[in-house]
């Protein structure tokens, strides 16, 4: 079956979802919506700015990613550090963009999508660190995403009975995702790498970490 990625799959929940209680023309416009939405994403993506990176990494999804990608064994260089300081803050505005579209999907889908994306992130920083090479960030999304797409169609068929159960069945296989993903995020990575980009930059943001709590699981969001 062709691998999804998350704009599909969200849309393939949202739109079984408005067929059932929306008109066609809500529909269209949540079609409209989402289609909006991506081709923001992927604006974002083409800055020029990004060029030293573009054939190292997949900037928008890992369905972009090729071969020379998955297998390369460099280290970041001190030239491209700007680039993926780069691309992680178009990621932020990416995110910004989708959150009210996130924000229709059940809760469970929107955590453990929300929480992959976290782990992508720390795994983003630990490249920018030099800590693992452009092949092994490759090859972690990639596993990433295989673990995200059967999760999310777990809690879809959970939520798709409609039942006290299916929801307790559909949440915990969300915590479990979550509480997999959040062993794995290197927050300290994501810290370090939000401290170097304010010493070589003017501009001074800063990253933080929230809990949320999904039924009886608490999970950490950084941003």
């Amino acid at each position: 079956m062709k691998k999804l990625t998350l704009y599909l799959f969200l849309a393939a929940i949202l739109m079984t979802g408005c067929a059932q209680m929306h008109a066609q023309s809500q529909r269209a416009a949540l079609e409209r919506e989402i289609a909006d939405s991506r081709q923001q994403c992927e604006s974002l993506m083409a800055d020029p700015a990004l060029n030293p990176i573009r054939d190292k990494v997949a900037l928008f999804n890992t369905e972009q990613q090729t071969f020379a990608m998955r297998t390369n064994t460099d280290y970041v260089s001190s030239e491209e550090k700007s680039a993926i300081a780069l691309w992680a803050q178009k990621r932020d505005q990416c995110q910004l963009i989708e959150r009210p579209m996130w924000a229709k999907a059940p809760p469970q889908i929107a955590a453990v999508a929300n929480a992959a994306r976290q782990l992508t992130d720390s795994m983003i920083a630990e490249l920018y660190l030099g800590r693992i090479t452009y092949g092994e960030l490759a090859n972690r999304r990639v596993k990433n995403a295989a673990e995200v797409r059967t999760t999310l169609a777990n809690i879809q068929q959970a939520l798709a009975v409609h039942n006290q159960q299916a929801q307790f069945q559909a949440q915990q296989l969300a915590n479990q995702a979550i509480a997999n993903w959040n062993a794995q995020m290197q927050t300290q990575a994501l810290q370090q790498m939000q401290r170097q980009r304010q010493m070589s930059s003017p501009v001074r943001d800063t990253i933080n970490c929230t809990s949320n709590q999904l039924g009886s699981y608490t999970y950490t969001n950084c941003y």
